[in-house]
């Protein structure tokens, strides 16, 4: 709580905060559900995760109420903070797909890996749309949630084509670039993926991801918009949109701390395409049977007919 009695929400991520994706929807998301309630924000970005445990403590020294670590990548700071006695009086919540290890923080997560496998669906449809054969990613390094995005997203084209019959022999190659910020190593990857026939991207990265939406609208590729749905929002062009952005739930988490509910030690959900968020995929101007095809997914994953984390062999859902 800060000098005036206010309540003081202290938001960590490891991106830039306008970057036009993930982390500002994020960011943008818990300014608003603060302002609607009378709270200040301290939000810290760029934050490297090998230096995120100093992040989170001087969150922590400025008496800030709740504390919030915006991903699973910046778990390794996190996490000790969340433990230390000094802190014991902050309450403490991970953007994460996992339980928490301890009580001393809650976590919860959209299930990109549904969103992921939508996303391949729509590829499919996309690329049965134009004839094409390619729709490719540029990614950041290669951690276990980045190659899970992958491995769904492939999973997704293989049911669509099999399920469907669309896009017979098309293939989503992935770029790693070893980088989510670097706008140069993702310009060069999109090129070289652009060459090899690639007609939709999907940029997903952090800073680096307007360098790939810019190099798309120059080679006339069709541009996926990243954790957010930009379909409608006029920035720029977009074929599609893949959404598990946590600004889908991070206001019923912080109405749950509002509230004296927010449970430390346990994981408050896994969002998946059935929670009602919007969690999943969009094709901006879906077509004769597309969204029916898209519908229908959604349906069996969320009575889990389809278990992505079964078919790409993994149990981390985010």
């Amino acid at each position: 709580m800060n000098g005036d009695g206010q309540l003081t929400i202290g938001y960590v991520v490891a991106g830039d905060r306008n970057d036009g994706g993930f982390y500002q929807g994020q960011v943008e998301s818990v300014e608003a559900i603060s302002a609607e309630r009378g709270y200040a924000t301290i939000v810290v970005d760029k934050v490297n995760p090998g230096a995120a445990r100093e992040a989170f403590e001087n969150l922590a020294r400025q008496g800030v109420d709740l504390i919030i670590g915006g991903g699973s990548e910046l778990r390794d700071g996190f996490i000790p903070v969340s433990e230390d006695p000094t802190f014991s009086a902050f309450n403490f919540f991970l953007v994460a797909g996992f339980p928490p290890t301890s009580d001393g923080y809650a976590t919860a997560a959209a299930n990109e890996n549904q969103a992921h496998f939508m996303g391949g669906v729509a590829y499919g449809l996309l690329l049965e749309r134009t004839g094409g054969s390619v729709g490719c990613v540029v990614a950041g390094p290669e951690l276990d949630f980045v190659k899970n995005m992958a491995a769904s997203m492939r999973a997704g084209l293989s049911h669509a084509q099999d399920t469907y019959d669309v896009a017979a022999g098309a293939e989503i190659p992935v770029t790693f670039t070893g980088n989510f910020e670097d706008a140069a190593l993702a310009q060069e990857a999109a090129t070289a993926l652009f060459a090899q026939d690639c007609e939709v991207v999907y940029p997903y990265l952090g800073g680096a991801l307007i360098a790939v939406v810019n190099t798309a609208l120059e080679s006339g590729v069709g541009v996926v918009s990243t954790s957010v749905d930009l379909c409608d929002a006029n920035l720029f062009p977009v074929a599609m949109a893949i959404t598990y952005n946590p600004a889908l739930f991070l206001p019923s988490v912080i109405s749950s701390f509002a509230a004296g509910e927010l449970e430390e030690g346990t994981q408050l959900a896994v969002y998946g395409v059935g929670s009602g968020l919007g969690v999943g995929s969009r094709i901006c101007d879906a077509a004769g049977n597309e969204q029916a095809i898209l519908d229908e997914g959604r349906d069996a994953l969320a009575r889990g007919d389809i278990d992505v984390n079964a078919s790409i062999g993994t149990d981390i859902s985010g």
